[in-house]
């Protein structure tokens, strides 16, 4: 219930005045939606219990904070936190924070959504983009100033891109710059916000609506996926957080609900959804991360399983998920990296790549020093000295490693060093 009420309490305040009092809110003109409010029963809906058990915690990399976390995102592969004073980017071994081109500070962060392998990031002092492990003012902020938001989503690129946005205000869209407000039958304001295919998902404390901006349509899904709090999509697919559980919206438009028991037969309540990311950062078909609030499933469409319990210290309110599909839970003053995923192995994947590289010199008949870089005792420990030198070029000495082997080695040491 607290991680509940975490995301819900950012739209408390205005709940009544974001769509149902006129002159309230945004000075977008209102885009009315006829909405169907019977319609979703006529959607299919498969439901399923499940019992998950969490035996154990998976190993662990703490961060705390002196504030609250409110947020978190993935940046061309790198974990960036959002708190009540600013935005830092996160390894396991450290937190950076991050600057603001421009001297825009960012403030306290209310929300995050991937665009494309980036991100956008909307703060109080702004809406900003992450670009080169900045922050930049983004173009549209002049457009959004005015909107408290709490969601973000983004549909196409370039010329069609379209930034949707669950604010107090209620839901909007920014399109070729221009900001209009979308409304629907609902009297709250939305909660969250995400965009499989051609399909807009809002969900309100009350429904949740399928909505068709072009068509000027809204279609509530059907009453028993429950309250959603949270929404990851990938591609066509939209993975929910719901108080009944995880809940799966397919490209032909069925629902799935997977109702969660823990070891007590209790059913237990996703809080927060992350989508498994490809090799590029993107989201993927591959499944999702969902988190409860005892711990972390994993869902490929077809089955689920409990990968780990909560570490102590963390609040289960917010999750993302790193390109080696490490699940990062956030909340109150922590955040930490949960190693439930599979990130390149010492021995699979970077062992043959320095073998070849290095052992030719350091094992040959050179004078460089005698080394067996295909030891991961050796290489852990000067694995600095071996990260350095190859970023250098200056290693191996004459040529250069490929860039796959490159991304090899660096997200072996960036992801923990596994043997």
């Amino acid at each position: 219930m607290q991680a509940r009420c975490h995301r819900l309490r950012r739209f408390v305040a205005t709940l009544v005045c974001a769509l149902a009092l006129p002159g309230c809110g945004s000075d977008a003109p209102p885009l009315n939606l006829a909405a169907a409010p019977d319609a979703g029963a006529g959607v299919a809906l498969n439901s399923e219990a499940v019992n998950v058990v969490f035996d154990s915690v998976a190993k662990s990399a703490l961060h705390t904070f002196t504030v609250p976390v409110y947020a978190l995102g993935v940046a061309a592969g790198a974990v960036i936190v959002g708190t009540e004073s600013g935005v830092s980017s996160a390894t396991l071994e450290a937190l950076s924070p991050m600057a603001s081109v421009g001297g825009t500070k960012p403030g306290w962060v209310r929300a995050m959504a991937s665009r494309g392998s980036g991100l956008l990031v909307a703060a109080k002092g702004g809406l900003f983009h992450v670009s080169k492990g900045q922050l930049v003012l983004s173009g549209l902020n002049a457009s959004v100033a005015k909107l408290t938001t709490g969601a973000l989503a983004v549909s196409g690129a370039g010329t069609d891109e379209v930034l949707w946005i669950a604010a107090q205000e209620g839901l909007h869209r920014v399109k070729g710059g221009k900001l209009e407000r979308v409304d629907v039958a609902s009297s709250t304001a939305p909660i969250a916000v995400g965009v499989a295919g051609k399909t807009v998902l809002a969900a309100y404390a009350d429904a949740l609506y399928e909505v068709d901006a072009g068509a000027g349509s809204a279609v509530m899904a059907p009453a028993e996926v429950g309250t959603i709090s949270a929404i990851a999509v990938a591609g066509e697919t939209a993975w929910l957080a719901s108080d009944l559980g995880l809940v799966r919206r397919a490209a032909n438009g069925t629902y799935t609900l997977w109702q969660l028991l823990d070891k007590d037969k209790k059913a237990l309540s996703v809080v927060a959804v992350a989508a498994l990311l490809d090799s590029a950062g993107v989201a993927s078909s591959k499944g999702v991360l969902a988190l409860t609030t005892q711990g972390i499933v994993r869902c490929d469409g077809k089955t689920v399983t409990a990968l780990s319990g909560l570490p102590k210290g963390v609040e289960p309110n917010e999750l993302v998920v790193d390109r080696w599909g490490h699940a990062w839970v956030g909340g109150g003053g922590a955040v930490a990296a949960l190693l439930v995923g599979q990130p390149p192995s010492f021995a699979k994947d970077v062992a043959p790549v320095l073998k070849s590289a290095c052992n030719v010199c350091h094992l040959g008949g050179s004078l460089a020093p005698k080394r067996d870089f295909s030891n991961y005792a050796l290489v852990q420990a000067i694995s600095e000295t071996v990260i350095e030198r190859i970023a250098l070029g200056s290693m191996p000495p004459g040529t250069k490693l490929d860039d796959k082997d490159l991304q090899t080695i660096y997200g072996w040491y960036d992801s923990g060093m596994m043997p």
